[in-house]
């Protein structure tokens, strides 16, 4: 897991590793952000690429988060 993933579930769940993971897996905010953070991670125009565009954009539109992809957050 990369170590931005790990502050993002920290902040959210108080864990890390799996059992922290599956604990943050409960906030939207957390799964947005995972996407959010998958997304900016991986190579632009690959095939994972696009799948976490689409559950971005799922998450985008189910949640009402509205953050683009390219914006730079910290830890």
């Amino acid at each position: 897991m990369n170590q931005i993933v790990k502050v993002d579930l920290y902040r959210y769940a108080g864990l890390t590793g799996i059992k922290g993971f599956l604990r943050g897996w409960i906030y939207p905010g957390f799964r947005y952000t995972y996407f959010l953070r998958k997304t900016q991670l991986s190579k632009r125009n690959t095939l994972l690429w696009l799948f976490y565009r689409l559950l971005l954009r799922k998450y985008s539109l189910k949640f009402g988060f509205q953050i683009p992809n390219r914006t730079k957050i910290g830890k």
